[in-house]
């Protein structure tokens, strides 16, 4: 399919399909053919707005080079060292801001400013901490590190206005990933963050059968084995197998054979949306489910599917209407319950959000990234004791998440059952954190959090 696509240079998915082949490029850190791409992809004569994620790929591969760039020189060659520096920040800064000038995706835009972040964070650092030449003089080197700091000033400046930027554009997507750190002060704790698992973290429904007159379609288990996809029989079990075990080839053709009836067109045209959307093909993905539903349009696997790749697009507001209407589908699938349980907590209806989230096994809370909400929707309710177990209980398992650790130092500050020691033992979790954290703006914050509490009377 899309071999054809690509042929009949059918748009808008046949450059979002090239797209999805310089993404795949880049995770495989193949940058030079992801980025030669990326270049052909925007020079399509599509909409701006549908190539702005090609510019997007451009601009991380340019930030790449840029922070692999080494700033250890000689004297003679400092100052040719900190220009190629400073031009290859301009290079990847100008991509991040053609993004944003190109999309009207605001988690597009926000990718895009996040990256101008990285870039700012990256230049201080680096020239604040460049390597003097040995062998100028003591008083030459301090005069030189007075200059450094000088050329720092406005960037950091800089920083802080994106941040701005990136705070309100924050309000209208749905996953905010990072803590302004060097704006947070150390008398407030650390709230958690509502973020909606990304699309692609919420599995297919693959139905176990191609009919049901009830619209009550049971659910293809998980496991599958070699011999259950056999590409000669279009049923559920094998097409929904093939996909298991990712054989899209066969899956696709015998998707396609059900497409060619009119009892089974419908559920064809549905697996060859999930078929697109596991390939990363979300346009074409939209365009097959949009087709059944256009046959069968009160299908709940097929609204769940469908506001699973508006997800993707257009942000878990968009999204959620379809996913409420395939409601009924909530006993087969815990992404449905999942989702009910992120809206609670959104509506601040704590005991059914934690109701919800209890369904989730420990992996799947680590996969879906709930963990925090569930201890924070306890301790909501009113049991900070039950939260700060089920808090410990997730790090006995998964010990270097951090935020678990600013997640119960929040609990025993906001919810302490002992001043006392509670205040030691948020102190301890604020310092498990610190022993495990990367970030140098959270390390400073944790730093100054720990200080401040040890003092606090």
């Amino acid at each position: 399919m899309e071999a054809i696509i690509l042929k009949e240079n059918i748009e808008p998915y046949a450059t979002q399909s090239l797209i999805s082949r310089s993404r795949r490029f880049l995770n495989e850190k193949k940058f030079s053919e992801a980025f030669n791409l990326s270049l052909k992809v925007n020079s399509r004569p599509v909409d701006s707005d549908i190539r702005a994620e090609a510019r997007l790929i451009q601009a991380e591969i340019l930030e790449k080079e840029f922070i692999s760039q080494s700033v250890k020189t000689t004297e003679s060659k400092f100052a040719l060292v900190l220009s190629m520096k400073t031009e290859r920040l301009d290079k990847a800064y100008t991509a991040y801001t053609s993004t944003i000038k190109m999309s009207k995706n605001t988690k597009i835009h926000e990718q895009a400013l996040r990256g101008i972040d990285r870039l700012y964070t990256h230049f201080i650092e680096a020239v604040s901490t460049m390597p003097l030449p040995s062998t100028l003089s003591s008083t030459d080197q301090a005069a030189l590190k007075t200059e450094l700091g000088k050329m720092t000033t406005p960037f950091i400046a800089k920083k802080l206005e994106n941040i701005e930027k990136i705070k309100e554009i924050s309000k209208n997507v749905d996953s905010v990933n990072a803590v302004m750190w060097t704006s947070l002060s150390v008398e407030k704790t650390v709230a958690p963050r509502l973020s909606f698992p990304v699309s692609t973290n919420l599995t297919a429904y693959l139905p176990n059968e191609l009919k049901n007159s009830s619209n009550d379609f049971s659910r293809l288990p998980a496991e599958f084995t070699e011999k259950k996809c056999d590409a000669k029989k279009a049923t559920a079990s094998s097409i929904g197998n093939c996909i298991l075990s990712k054989k899209f080839s066969p899956a696709e053709k015998l998707a396609l054979q059900l497409t060619a009836t009119k009892e089974n067109r419908s559920m064809g045209l549905y697996y060859l949306s999930v078929i697109a959307d596991l390939n990363n093909q979300h346009y074409k993905s939209l365009w097959f489910i949009e087709k059944a539903l256009a046959l069968e349009p009160e299908i709940s696997m097929f609204l769940y599917q469908k506001g699973k790749i508006v997800y993707t697009y257009d942000g878990i507001d968009a999204a959620l209407p379809f996913f409420e209407k395939s409601i009924d589908l909530k006993r087969n699938s815990k992404e449905i319950s999942l989702i009910s349980g992120l809206k609670s907590f959104s509506d601040k209806d704590f005991i059914t959000a934690a109701d919800e989230m209890k369904k989730m096994s420990l992996e799947e809370q680590d996969k879906y990234n709930i963990s925090i909400l569930l201890v924070e929707s306890t301790a909501q309710k009113g049991n900070s004791a039950e939260a700060i177990k089920l808090g410990e209980k997730y790090l006995s398992t998964y010990s270097k998440n951090i935020d678990m650790y600013l997640e119960l130092a929040r609990i025993h500050e906001e919810f302490p059952e002992n001043t006392e020691s509670s205040k030691k033992l948020a102190i301890e979790n604020y310092q498990k954190a610190l022993n495990k954290s990367e970030n140098v703006d959270q390390k400073d914050w944790l730093k100054r959090k720990i200080s401040y509490l040890s003092e606090k009377s």
